[in-house]
Protein backbone atom coordinates (compact mmCIF):
# COMPACT_ATOMS: atom_id res chain seq x y z
CA UNK A 1 0.00 0.00 0.00
CA UNK A 2 2.77 2.23 0.71
CA UNK A 3 4.81 1.96 -2.25
CA UNK A 4 2.26 2.35 -4.32
CA UNK A 5 0.33 5.21 -2.69
CA UNK A 6 3.66 6.97 -2.83
CA UNK A 7 3.67 6.26 -6.82
CA UNK A 8 0.21 7.70 -7.21
CA UNK A 9 1.58 10.94 -5.38
CA UNK A 10 4.68 11.16 -7.06
CA UNK A 11 2.89 10.56 -10.55
CA UNK A 12 0.58 13.65 -10.25
CA UNK A 13 3.61 15.61 -8.91
CA UNK A 14 5.84 15.09 -12.02
CA UNK A 15 2.65 16.02 -13.93
CA UNK A 16 1.83 18.89 -11.82
CA UNK A 17 5.87 19.89 -12.26
CA UNK A 18 5.61 20.49 -16.18
CA UNK A 19 3.06 23.06 -15.31
CA UNK A 20 3.35 24.99 -12.41
CA UNK A 21 7.05 26.91 -11.76
CA UNK A 22 7.95 28.19 -7.59
CA UNK A 23 4.66 26.07 -6.28
CA UNK A 24 4.13 23.98 -3.41
CA UNK A 25 5.01 20.27 -3.72
CA UNK A 26 0.87 19.47 -3.16
CA UNK A 27 -0.40 22.54 -5.20
CA UNK A 28 1.81 20.99 -8.15
CA UNK A 29 0.39 17.41 -7.20
CA UNK A 30 -3.09 18.55 -7.82
CA UNK A 31 -2.51 20.80 -10.67
CA UNK A 32 -1.45 16.51 -11.95
CA UNK A 33 -4.50 15.51 -10.84
CA UNK A 34 -6.49 18.38 -13.34
CA UNK A 35 -3.88 17.43 -16.03
CA UNK A 36 -4.59 13.46 -15.56
CA UNK A 37 -8.18 13.82 -15.93
CA UNK A 38 -8.41 15.77 -18.85
CA UNK A 39 -5.52 13.98 -21.01
CA UNK A 40 -7.66 10.75 -20.43
CA UNK A 41 -10.89 12.19 -21.51
CA UNK A 42 -9.15 13.35 -24.25
CA UNK A 43 -7.26 9.96 -25.19
CA UNK A 44 -10.85 8.40 -24.75
CA UNK A 45 -12.07 10.47 -27.30
CA UNK A 46 -9.23 10.11 -29.72
CA UNK A 47 -9.84 6.32 -29.11
CA UNK A 48 -6.57 5.53 -27.48
CA UNK A 49 -6.47 2.56 -25.27
CA UNK A 50 -5.41 2.88 -20.54
CA UNK A 51 -2.08 0.79 -21.33
CA UNK A 52 -1.10 3.34 -24.25
CA UNK A 53 -2.09 6.32 -22.71
CA UNK A 54 -0.20 5.49 -18.96
CA UNK A 55 2.84 4.60 -21.34
CA UNK A 56 3.01 8.52 -22.70
CA UNK A 57 2.16 9.04 -18.79
CA UNK A 58 5.09 7.38 -17.65
CA UNK A 59 7.69 9.15 -20.87
CA UNK A 60 6.28 12.22 -19.55
CA UNK A 61 6.75 11.87 -15.91
CA UNK A 62 10.19 10.41 -16.74
CA UNK A 63 11.22 13.47 -18.72
CA UNK A 64 9.27 15.52 -16.06
CA UNK A 65 11.34 13.94 -13.58
CA UNK A 66 14.92 14.71 -15.05
CA UNK A 67 14.18 18.42 -15.73
CA UNK A 68 13.51 18.38 -12.07
CA UNK A 69 16.76 17.10 -11.11
CA UNK A 70 18.62 19.21 -13.61
CA UNK A 71 16.61 22.11 -12.23
CA UNK A 72 17.37 21.16 -8.52
CA UNK A 73 20.47 20.13 -8.90
CA UNK A 74 22.94 22.97 -7.23
CA UNK A 75 19.98 22.36 -4.38
CA UNK A 76 20.90 18.81 -3.52
CA UNK A 77 24.66 19.35 -3.28
CA UNK A 78 24.05 22.18 -1.02
CA UNK A 79 21.57 20.09 1.22
CA UNK A 80 22.59 20.23 4.65
CA UNK A 81 20.03 18.17 6.80
CA UNK A 82 18.61 20.36 9.84
CA UNK A 83 19.44 18.89 13.29
CA UNK A 84 16.57 20.38 14.46
CA UNK A 85 12.93 19.07 14.06
CA UNK A 86 9.94 20.65 14.28
CA UNK A 87 7.45 19.28 16.86
CA UNK A 88 4.40 20.59 15.15
CA UNK A 89 5.10 19.09 11.86
CA UNK A 90 6.30 15.89 13.34
CA UNK A 91 3.62 15.44 15.26
CA UNK A 92 0.94 16.20 12.29
CA UNK A 93 3.27 13.66 9.94
CA UNK A 94 2.47 10.77 12.20
CA UNK A 95 -1.25 11.76 13.09
CA UNK A 96 -1.23 11.76 9.27
CA UNK A 97 -0.24 8.33 8.58
CA UNK A 98 -2.13 7.06 11.67
CA UNK A 99 -5.66 8.39 10.13
CA UNK A 100 -4.54 7.13 6.62
CA UNK A 101 -3.70 3.83 7.98
CA UNK A 102 -7.03 3.25 9.87
CA UNK A 103 -8.66 4.40 6.79
CA UNK A 104 -6.73 1.43 4.91
CA UNK A 105 -7.89 -1.05 7.44
CA UNK A 106 -11.35 0.11 7.75
CA UNK A 107 -11.33 -0.26 3.36
CA UNK A 108 -9.52 -3.87 4.58
CA UNK A 109 -12.42 -5.04 6.86
CA UNK A 110 -15.48 -3.48 4.32
CA UNK A 111 -16.05 -4.11 0.54
CA UNK A 112 -16.64 -1.55 -1.56
CA UNK A 113 -20.58 -1.85 -1.82
CA UNK A 114 -22.15 1.67 -1.47
CA UNK A 115 -24.58 2.07 -4.20
CA UNK A 116 -23.34 5.22 -6.21
CA UNK A 117 -19.95 3.96 -5.60
CA UNK A 118 -20.79 0.77 -7.76
CA UNK A 119 -23.54 2.07 -10.13
CA UNK A 120 -21.50 5.33 -11.57
CA UNK A 121 -17.96 6.33 -10.38
CA UNK A 122 -16.30 2.19 -10.21
CA UNK A 123 -18.37 0.96 -13.03
CA UNK A 124 -16.84 4.64 -14.67
CA UNK A 125 -13.09 3.68 -13.39
CA UNK A 126 -13.70 0.32 -15.09
CA UNK A 127 -14.78 2.18 -18.55
CA UNK A 128 -11.75 4.00 -18.50
CA UNK A 129 -9.32 1.27 -18.10
CA UNK A 130 -10.71 -1.49 -20.49
CA UNK A 131 -11.54 1.27 -22.97
CA UNK A 132 -13.61 -0.24 -24.53
CA UNK A 133 -15.20 2.43 -27.00
CA UNK A 134 -17.31 5.40 -26.56
CA UNK A 135 -20.20 3.25 -27.70
CA UNK A 136 -20.03 1.85 -23.98
CA UNK A 137 -19.28 5.20 -22.35
CA UNK A 138 -21.35 5.20 -19.04
CA UNK A 139 -24.01 7.44 -17.79
CA UNK A 140 -22.19 10.17 -19.90
CA UNK A 141 -24.40 12.85 -18.05
CA UNK A 142 -22.15 12.22 -14.59
CA UNK A 143 -19.19 13.87 -14.32
CA UNK A 144 -15.62 11.74 -14.24
CA UNK A 145 -13.15 13.32 -12.47
CA UNK A 146 -13.38 10.34 -9.61
CA UNK A 147 -13.17 7.81 -11.73
CA UNK A 148 -10.33 9.09 -13.73
CA UNK A 149 -7.68 9.00 -11.07
CA UNK A 150 -9.62 5.96 -9.49
CA UNK A 151 -8.53 4.35 -12.45
CA UNK A 152 -5.14 5.03 -12.02
CA UNK A 153 -5.31 3.62 -8.36
CA UNK A 154 -6.87 0.65 -9.36
CA UNK A 155 -3.96 0.13 -12.51
CA UNK A 156 -1.17 0.53 -9.68
CA UNK A 157 -3.07 -1.62 -7.26
CA UNK A 158 -2.89 -4.50 -9.93
CA UNK A 159 -7.15 -3.92 -9.96
CA UNK A 160 -7.88 -5.05 -6.53
CA UNK A 161 -10.37 -2.41 -6.52
CA UNK A 162 -11.22 -2.34 -2.17
CA UNK A 163 -7.32 -1.37 -2.16
CA UNK A 164 -7.33 1.14 -5.10
CA UNK A 165 -10.03 3.03 -2.67
CA UNK A 166 -7.46 3.90 -0.41
CA UNK A 167 -6.43 7.22 -3.16
CA UNK A 168 -9.75 8.77 -2.10
CA UNK A 169 -8.76 9.17 1.47
CA UNK A 170 -5.36 10.29 0.54
CA UNK A 171 -6.47 13.24 -2.05
CA UNK A 172 -8.72 14.42 0.62
CA UNK A 173 -5.84 14.63 3.64
CA UNK A 174 -3.62 16.02 0.94
CA UNK A 175 -5.96 18.58 -0.22
CA UNK A 176 -6.68 19.54 3.86
CA UNK A 177 -2.93 19.32 4.50
CA UNK A 178 -2.48 22.08 1.53
CA UNK A 179 -4.82 24.50 3.31
CA UNK A 180 -3.27 24.43 6.05
CA UNK A 181 0.47 24.48 4.77
CA UNK A 182 -1.24 27.95 2.99
CA UNK A 183 -2.45 29.41 6.19
CA UNK A 184 0.63 28.69 7.78
CA UNK A 185 2.48 30.81 5.07
CA UNK A 186 0.18 33.56 4.25
CA UNK A 187 0.03 34.12 8.09
CA UNK A 188 3.49 33.57 9.41
CA UNK A 189 2.95 30.87 12.13
CA UNK A 190 0.74 33.30 14.10
CA UNK A 191 -2.07 31.50 15.72
CA UNK A 192 -0.08 27.85 15.19
CA UNK A 193 -1.76 25.98 17.88
CA UNK A 194 -4.88 26.82 17.40
CA UNK A 195 -4.33 26.29 13.62
CA UNK A 196 -3.08 23.29 13.96
CA UNK A 197 -5.90 22.13 16.43
CA UNK A 198 -8.39 23.20 13.52
CA UNK A 199 -6.13 21.47 11.06
CA UNK A 200 -6.61 18.01 12.65
CA UNK A 201 -10.54 18.46 13.41
CA UNK A 202 -10.96 19.24 9.88
CA UNK A 203 -8.89 16.02 8.95
CA UNK A 204 -10.70 13.43 11.43
CA UNK A 205 -14.21 14.81 10.21
CA UNK A 206 -13.34 14.87 6.82
CA UNK A 207 -11.96 11.27 7.54
CA UNK A 208 -14.72 9.54 9.57
CA UNK A 209 -18.00 11.56 8.93
CA UNK A 210 -20.18 8.88 7.83
CA UNK A 211 -23.69 8.85 6.10
CA UNK A 212 -26.89 6.15 5.31
CA UNK A 213 -25.05 2.84 6.06
CA UNK A 214 -22.59 4.07 7.75
CA UNK A 215 -20.84 4.42 4.32
CA UNK A 216 -17.40 6.94 4.78
CA UNK A 217 -17.06 10.00 2.33
CA UNK A 218 -13.28 9.18 2.92
CA UNK A 219 -13.49 5.88 1.39
CA UNK A 220 -16.81 4.51 0.11
CA UNK A 221 -16.65 6.03 -3.35
CA UNK A 222 -19.13 8.76 -2.65
CA UNK A 223 -17.60 12.04 -4.33
CA UNK A 224 -19.72 14.43 -1.91
CA UNK A 225 -16.36 14.89 0.54
CA UNK A 226 -13.97 15.13 -2.67
CA UNK A 227 -16.72 18.12 -4.03
CA UNK A 228 -16.34 19.30 -0.43
CA UNK A 229 -12.31 19.74 -0.77
CA UNK A 230 -12.24 20.87 -4.04
CA UNK A 231 -14.73 23.72 -3.26
CA UNK A 232 -12.64 24.50 -0.11
CA UNK A 233 -9.53 24.39 -2.48
CA UNK A 234 -10.58 27.14 -4.97
CA UNK A 235 -12.41 29.13 -2.80
CA UNK A 236 -9.60 29.87 0.06
CA UNK A 237 -6.77 30.33 -2.62
CA UNK A 238 -9.36 32.94 -4.36
CA UNK A 239 -10.11 34.50 -1.70
CA UNK A 240 -6.34 35.04 -0.09
CA UNK A 241 -5.21 36.01 -3.66
CA UNK A 242 -7.85 39.18 -3.36
CA UNK A 243 -6.58 40.17 -0.11
CA UNK A 244 -3.26 39.96 -0.12
CA UNK A 245 -1.42 43.74 -0.16
CA UNK A 246 -1.19 42.97 -4.13
CA UNK A 247 -2.90 40.77 -6.44
CA UNK A 248 -1.50 37.64 -6.08
CA UNK A 249 -2.31 36.12 -9.68
CA UNK A 250 -0.53 32.67 -8.81
CA UNK A 251 -2.82 31.81 -6.21
CA UNK A 252 -6.12 33.20 -8.09
CA UNK A 253 -5.25 31.11 -11.62
CA UNK A 254 -4.89 28.03 -9.53
CA UNK A 255 -7.87 28.69 -7.34
CA UNK A 256 -10.16 29.15 -10.47
CA UNK A 257 -8.67 25.57 -12.06
CA UNK A 258 -9.75 23.73 -8.70
CA UNK A 259 -12.98 25.21 -8.11
CA UNK A 260 -14.00 24.97 -12.02
CA UNK A 261 -13.05 21.31 -11.91
CA UNK A 262 -15.76 20.97 -9.07
CA UNK A 263 -18.30 20.41 -11.55
CA UNK A 264 -16.09 17.50 -13.70
CA UNK A 265 -16.67 15.80 -9.61
CA UNK A 266 -20.24 16.30 -9.39
CA UNK A 267 -23.36 17.59 -11.07
CA UNK A 268 -24.18 19.76 -8.10
CA UNK A 269 -19.74 21.38 -8.50
CA UNK A 270 -21.31 23.24 -11.31
CA UNK A 271 -24.46 25.45 -9.71
CA UNK A 272 -21.84 25.39 -6.19
CA UNK A 273 -18.86 26.70 -8.03
CA UNK A 274 -20.47 29.11 -10.33
CA UNK A 275 -22.15 30.49 -7.22
CA UNK A 276 -18.47 30.79 -5.05
CA UNK A 277 -16.56 32.18 -8.24
CA UNK A 278 -19.72 35.28 -8.69
CA UNK A 279 -19.76 36.06 -4.68
CA UNK A 280 -16.19 35.69 -5.09
CA UNK A 281 -15.35 38.58 -8.09
CA UNK A 282 -18.47 40.72 -5.90
CA UNK A 283 -16.49 40.93 -3.38
CA UNK A 284 -13.62 41.67 -5.37
CA UNK A 285 -15.29 44.40 -6.85
CA UNK A 286 -17.26 45.93 -3.81
CA UNK A 287 -14.07 46.07 -1.75
CA UNK A 288 -11.09 46.35 -3.72
CA UNK A 289 -12.41 48.10 -7.16
CA UNK A 290 -9.01 49.83 -8.03
CA UNK A 291 -7.41 46.52 -7.54
CA UNK A 292 -9.83 44.92 -9.73
CA UNK A 293 -9.55 47.41 -12.68
CA UNK A 294 -5.86 47.73 -12.56
CA UNK A 295 -6.32 43.20 -13.07
CA UNK A 296 -9.46 43.85 -15.42
CA UNK A 297 -7.64 41.67 -18.38
CA UNK A 298 -6.50 39.03 -16.26
CA UNK A 299 -9.28 38.61 -14.67
CA UNK A 300 -11.53 38.65 -17.62
CA UNK A 301 -8.62 35.53 -19.03
CA UNK A 302 -8.96 33.35 -15.66
CA UNK A 303 -12.84 33.98 -16.15
CA UNK A 304 -12.68 32.40 -19.29
CA UNK A 305 -10.36 29.65 -18.46
CA UNK A 306 -12.99 28.65 -14.99
CA UNK A 307 -16.10 28.90 -17.69
CA UNK A 308 -14.31 26.00 -20.04
CA UNK A 309 -13.14 24.16 -17.30
CA UNK A 310 -16.57 23.69 -15.18
CA UNK A 311 -18.10 23.22 -19.28
CA UNK A 312 -16.21 20.46 -19.77
CA UNK A 313 -18.38 17.79 -18.34
CA UNK A 314 -21.54 19.59 -20.01
CA UNK A 315 -19.83 19.24 -23.50
CA UNK A 316 -18.52 16.29 -22.77
CA UNK A 317 -22.08 14.71 -22.52
CA UNK A 318 -23.59 17.27 -25.56
CA UNK A 319 -21.40 15.29 -27.69
CA UNK A 320 -21.80 11.53 -26.67
CA UNK A 321 -25.52 12.28 -26.80
CA UNK A 322 -24.89 14.14 -30.65
CA UNK A 323 -23.03 10.58 -31.63
CA UNK A 324 -26.41 8.64 -31.12
CA UNK A 325 -23.83 6.77 -28.43
CA UNK A 326 -26.72 7.34 -25.43
CA UNK A 327 -30.28 7.97 -25.68
CA UNK A 328 -31.30 9.54 -22.15
CA UNK A 329 -34.70 9.38 -21.42
CA UNK A 330 -34.36 11.37 -18.34
CA UNK A 331 -36.28 14.76 -18.86
CA UNK A 332 -35.32 17.67 -16.30
CA UNK A 333 -39.34 17.71 -15.21
CA UNK A 334 -38.93 14.76 -13.70
CA UNK A 335 -36.79 16.09 -10.91
CA UNK A 336 -37.63 19.55 -10.65
CA UNK A 337 -40.84 21.77 -10.59
CA UNK A 338 -39.88 25.30 -10.64
CA UNK A 339 -43.33 26.69 -10.15
CA UNK A 340 -42.83 25.20 -6.79
CA UNK A 341 -40.98 28.24 -5.88
CA UNK A 342 -44.64 29.76 -6.04
CA UNK A 343 -46.82 28.14 -4.50
CA UNK A 344 -46.96 29.50 -0.88
CA UNK A 345 -48.62 26.63 0.44
CA UNK A 346 -46.50 24.60 -0.13
CA UNK A 347 -43.28 26.52 1.18
CA UNK A 348 -45.53 26.39 4.39
CA UNK A 349 -45.88 22.78 4.10
CA UNK A 350 -42.46 21.93 3.59
CA UNK A 351 -40.69 24.32 5.58
CA UNK A 352 -40.84 22.44 8.96
CA UNK A 353 -39.24 19.07 7.24
CA UNK A 354 -36.29 20.93 5.43
CA UNK A 355 -35.72 23.36 8.48
CA UNK A 356 -35.72 19.90 11.00
CA UNK A 357 -33.14 18.36 8.44
CA UNK A 358 -31.16 21.19 8.43
CA UNK A 359 -30.29 21.08 12.22
CA UNK A 360 -30.19 17.40 12.30
CA UNK A 361 -27.15 18.03 9.98
CA UNK A 362 -25.73 21.06 11.41
CA UNK A 363 -25.51 18.80 14.45
CA UNK A 364 -23.98 15.68 12.37
CA UNK A 365 -21.39 18.44 11.08
CA UNK A 366 -20.64 19.62 14.88
CA UNK A 367 -17.06 19.10 14.99
CA UNK A 368 -16.93 22.15 12.21
CA UNK A 369 -19.74 24.30 13.52
CA UNK A 370 -19.07 24.35 16.99
CA UNK A 371 -15.21 25.51 16.48
CA UNK A 372 -16.49 28.02 13.95
CA UNK A 373 -19.20 29.31 16.42
CA UNK A 374 -16.28 29.67 19.28
CA UNK A 375 -14.05 31.12 16.87
CA UNK A 376 -16.69 33.80 15.84
CA UNK A 377 -17.32 34.35 19.74
CA UNK A 378 -13.98 35.21 20.36
CA UNK A 379 -13.53 37.56 17.25
CA UNK A 380 -17.05 39.21 17.82
CA UNK A 381 -16.36 42.67 17.90
CA UNK A 382 -18.07 45.48 16.25
CA UNK A 383 -15.00 46.32 14.10
CA UNK A 384 -15.48 42.62 12.99
CA UNK A 385 -19.01 42.85 12.36
CA UNK A 386 -18.16 45.45 10.07
CA UNK A 387 -14.98 43.71 8.26
CA UNK A 388 -15.30 42.57 4.72
CA UNK A 389 -14.46 38.66 6.01
CA UNK A 390 -17.66 38.76 8.21
CA UNK A 391 -19.34 40.46 5.52
CA UNK A 392 -18.30 37.54 3.29
CA UNK A 393 -19.31 35.31 5.60
CA UNK A 394 -22.68 35.94 6.29
CA UNK A 395 -22.93 36.39 1.83
CA UNK A 396 -22.09 32.87 1.78
CA UNK A 397 -23.83 31.70 4.43
CA UNK A 398 -27.50 33.19 3.22
CA UNK A 399 -26.36 31.39 -0.12
CA UNK A 400 -25.73 28.27 1.56
CA UNK A 401 -29.14 27.96 3.52
CA UNK A 402 -31.05 29.50 0.52
CA UNK A 403 -29.66 26.92 -2.44
CA UNK A 404 -30.75 24.10 -0.33
CA UNK A 405 -34.01 25.39 0.62
CA UNK A 406 -34.50 25.88 -2.86
CA UNK A 407 -33.34 22.65 -4.05
CA UNK A 408 -36.08 21.04 -1.63
CA UNK A 409 -38.58 23.26 -2.39
CA UNK A 410 -38.29 22.66 -6.04
CA UNK A 411 -37.76 18.52 -5.87
CA UNK A 412 -40.47 16.78 -7.94
CA UNK A 413 -39.54 13.56 -5.74
CA UNK A 414 -41.23 12.81 -2.37
CA UNK A 415 -40.26 14.95 -0.21
CA UNK A 416 -39.36 13.02 2.66
CA UNK A 417 -37.58 10.15 0.64
CA UNK A 418 -35.68 12.89 -1.03
CA UNK A 419 -34.09 14.90 2.35
CA UNK A 420 -33.18 11.60 3.86
CA UNK A 421 -31.31 9.95 0.87
CA UNK A 422 -29.52 13.15 0.18
CA UNK A 423 -29.52 15.97 2.25
CA UNK A 424 -26.42 14.95 4.09
CA UNK A 425 -24.59 14.57 1.08
CA UNK A 426 -25.49 18.14 -0.21
CA UNK A 427 -25.44 19.58 3.00
CA UNK A 428 -21.52 17.99 3.56
CA UNK A 429 -20.60 19.70 0.16
CA UNK A 430 -20.13 23.03 2.05
CA UNK A 431 -18.60 21.85 5.06
CA UNK A 432 -15.02 22.56 3.33
CA UNK A 433 -15.59 26.32 2.76
CA UNK A 434 -16.83 26.80 6.64
CA UNK A 435 -13.48 25.25 7.77
CA UNK A 436 -11.54 27.74 5.29
CA UNK A 437 -13.51 30.46 6.78
CA UNK A 438 -12.84 28.83 10.42
CA UNK A 439 -8.98 29.08 9.94
CA UNK A 440 -9.38 32.91 7.62
CA UNK A 441 -11.71 33.73 11.01
CA UNK A 442 -8.94 32.65 13.73
CA UNK A 443 -6.39 34.69 11.66
CA UNK A 444 -8.35 37.73 11.14
CA UNK A 445 -6.56 40.78 12.65
CA UNK A 446 -8.19 44.16 13.37
CA UNK A 447 -6.23 47.24 11.85
CA UNK A 448 -5.07 49.52 13.47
Amino acid sequence: MLISSVLFVLTFYLLGNLILRRHLFLEKFFIGLVIFYLTLILSNLLGQNYKDYILIIKIICILSFIHFIIIKYDSFIKFKLKKKINFINFFISVFFIILLTENYIDIKLYTLEAGDALAYWFNKTKYFLYSPGLEHFPKPDYPNFLSSIWSFSFYIFEKDYDQSRIIIPLVLFLGILLIFQKIRLIFKDNNIYLNSILFLIILIHFSTYSFAASYRFSNSGYVDGLLSLFLMIGFLYIYLSINNETFNKKDYFFGIVILGISSSIKNEGFVISTAVFFILNLYFYLFFKKKFTDNLNILIVNSLIFLIIIFIPILLSFYLESLKITVSSENIADFINVSNLFKIDLHIERFYLIFRYFLINCYYNLEIFFPLLLILLYKLSLSFIRSKLFILFIGFSLFFVIYLYSLYIVTAFPLEWHLSTSFNRIFFQFIGIFSSFAFLIINYKEKS
